[in-house]
């Protein structure tokens, strides 16, 4: 569904943190590319004012990671009326 959509729009490039977020269709994709720093209450900019669940993370132990962002635990990411890098809603995420 997310691949034959027409929706897609990046969000950020952050040289300084190493983060990429975009959105295709419904889905927000946000990757962590810093090797040595994480982000707590990273603001993640988005189309919609919805809820937001995390669906795959390398933090997971199944792909070597330390469990501390899990798919299984992860708390679900409320997107609220705050626009932010030039969306019209966000949401705070540990990344």
């Amino acid at each position: 569904k997310y691949l034959a959509s027409s929706h897609q729009y990046t969000s950020c490039k952050s040289d300084a943190d190493k983060v990429v977020v975009f959105e295709r269709g419904d889905c927000v994709f946000v990757f962590n590319w810093n090797p040595t720093q994480s982000f707590s209450d990273y603001r993640i900019g988005c189309r919609d004012k919805c809820d937001y669940k995390l669906v795959l993370s390398s933090d997971n132990p199944e792909f070597g990671g330390y469990s501390n962002l899990w798919t299984y635990t992860a708390p679900t990411y409320s997107a609220e009326d705050y626009a932010f890098n030039g969306r019209p809603a966000s949401f705070l995420a540990y990344l």
